[in-house]
């Protein structure tokens, strides 16, 4: 009786007679901040509100399938219509742990209390490994797969598919905190200092290539056009193994035809800290293995690629773009980040032949190269753009220091707005550079000091020393080398935009000023003292690029701009 009286109680409840637009802002309102658990207890309220589709849109968005024997049918076909992210997400149980490696882990999770003996270490260890074995028989028997495959084809359009990995906690924590692995609590120091990265090889590489092979063969068999894709699995460094699936043939099964979004994150963890990462023998290979990759699965998406990312664990191993083959024209592309070693010459071309990219960010070490080649394929792209450069070591005064150039969300379409040391022009490259990329300056002798190419046969080190010894600023074997006339209509009527127009959508306008205006934790929340960042929408440039040139007073649009004989360029 309790319990009928109950549901009769739920069933008369004013909450349940509520119009459906009640129900949605009640949504609305929770997504926006972020308080999913209310809506969880409201659905034991009322079922009219628990079988509203708006409610199971928002519950049931972003699900996690974790790996293991005892969740192998974790969705269900109630939930599968309103998913569009799911996550595979594996479980502490590895087939390649060893007992060794077992008991350290025990060893250092119990600092703060008795350590266990060594009776319990083993019996920990015989059920971990047969937890595992039960794993592995999963996988191996394809069970795994089939399951996995029969949910997918149930589900609908648009659905972004990632392959979780084990991650740390979040780095932003005091310098000595230690991090803690996810699924094994052995400690690591900030930037993986006291990492072992060759245990964790052993423990996960064989687990991650394993769960990433049966998500692929997955969305073949569901024949599946996933949205997004999103890498970040471990992989064992150097073994001949990895990323087999990408040069088998199995990608050209996989219909990434509508795939808008990709994520490429490997965890490598195959070299310790004190190897020389751009003099290792293996690290050439596994970077060029690694960087194949990432032109094999661009070839399948060019066509509708809108986001493209690149997060290696170890930045110095994954390199792209490193061979002119990987050049690959991205006429949708809109975002990119990459924290990979690139070629400038290289990505001066990718940056040409993306005519609608707007988001350019930039973190890790670029080989040598022309510097100016890339800066000017930004100061001539035909889209507004919004580029971030964190941390690119430039090798400035060729050998004798270190220079780290940083640029936090410039608008390239805006005026530099930072301090101009005319007496000092070291300190003027910044103010310098903004205003080249953004066509309101000449390409100065600061920008060619700083960014000169490493082989230009000169004397700099003496001519700075020299310099700097008399007060005056060095000689420079350019004076006023900027872009001439002919120099930027050879640039505009070449085959650098396959004869397109500039751009002008304001769609792409107005998602690239509410962009500006919120705060990019995840990638741009690092300190800049030295300036303060502008997010007033109303004083953003339109989409069309506008050039203002040292030589001409007035604003040419290019938009407007016609071929005639007495035309001003």
């Amino acid at each position: 009786m309790p319990t009928t009286r109950k549901q009769a109680r739920a069933r008369h409840s004013p909450f349940s007679h509520l119009p459906l637009e009640i129900y949605h802002l009640i949504v609305n309102e929770a997504v926006k901040s972020g308080d999913i658990a209310s809506l969880k207890r409201l659905r034991l309220v009322s079922k009219q509100f628990a079988s509203n589709p708006a409610v199971l849109g928002a519950l049931f968005r972003k699900v996690t399938l974790t790996i293991s024997p005892d969740r192998l049918m974790q969705a269900t076909s109630v939930m599968l219509p309103y998913v569009k992210n799911i996550t595979f997400q594996p479980t502490e149980y590895a087939w390649g742990m060893t007992r060794t490696i077992f008991r350290e882990i025990q060893n250092i999770a119990s600092t703060s209390r008795v350590p266990p003996t060594k009776d319990e270490v083993d019996a920990g260890f015989e059920k971990h490994m047969l937890q595992a074995n039960r794993l592995r028989e999963l996988f191996e028997s394809g069970k795994l797969a089939r399951s996995w495959g029969n949910m997918m084809s149930r589900m609908g359009e648009g659905v972004t598919f990632e392959v979780g990995d084990w991650a740390f906690q979040p780095s932003k924590l005091p310098s000595r905190t230690p991090l803690e692995c996810v699924a094994f609590p052995h400690r690591h120091l900030p930037n993986d200092k006291k990492h072992n990265v060759k245990k964790c090889a052993l423990i996960y590489g064989s687990f991650g290539e394993k769960l990433f092979d049966t998500v692929i063969a997955s969305l073949i068999t569901a024949k599946v056009r996933p949205k997004g894709l999103i890498i970040r699995h471990q992989v064992r460094g150097g073994s001949k193994e990895s990323y087999m699936w990408a040069h088998d043939g199995r990608l050209d099964q996989l219909d990434l035809s509508n795939l808008q979004t990709l994520w490429f994150q490997p965890q490598i963890p195959r070299w310790d800290d004190h190897d020389d990462p751009f003099g290792h023998k293996a690290l050439a290979i596994e970077r060029w293995r690694l960087s194949s990759v990432v032109t094999n699965l661009l070839e399948k998406t060019a066509s509708s690629l809108r986001e493209f990312y690149l997060f290696p664990y170890r930045n110095y191993v994954m390199g792209w773009p490193i061979a002119e083959r990987q050049i690959i024209a991205l006429p949708q592309l809109r975002k990119m980040r990459t924290y990979a070693v690139y070629d400038m010459y290289l990505l001066a071309d990718l940056v040409r032949q993306a005519p609608h990219l707007n988001h350019l960010t930039m973190y890790g070490r670029p080989l040598p190269g022309n510097w100016r080649e890339f800066f000017r394929a930004i100061r001539y792209h035909p889209s507004r753009m919004i580029l971030s450069m964190r941390e690119i070591v430039v090798n400035y005064l060729h050998g004798l220091g270190r220079w780290d150039l940083n640029l936090k969300r410039y608008d390239t379409a805006a005026r530099s707005t930072r301090k101009h040391y005319q007496n000092n022009p070291f300190n003027d490259t910044m103010y310098s550079l903004e205003n080249y990329i953004s066509n309101h300056g000449k390409w100065s002798k600061t920008c060619d000091f700083v960014f000169l190419e490493e082989n230009a046969e000169h004397d700099w080190a003496n001519d700075w020393h020299y310099s700097l010894a008399n007060g005056r600023w060095p000689g420079l074997p350019w004076t006023d080398d900027y872009e001439s006339d002919e120099e930027e209509i050879r640039f505009w009527k070449g085959d650098a935009y396959n004869g397109e127009q500039p751009i002008d959508d304001e769609e792409a306008n107005a998602q690239l000023t509410r962009d500006l205006a919120e705060d990019d934790r995840a990638f741009d929340s690092y300190d800049d003292e030295d300036e303060d960042e502008d997010d007033d929408a109303e004083e953003l440039y339109p989409t069309r690029m506008r050039i203002r040139r040292p030589l001409l007073e007035e604003t040419l649009e290019f938009h407007q701009y016609e071929e005639s004989e007495d035309s001003e360029f």
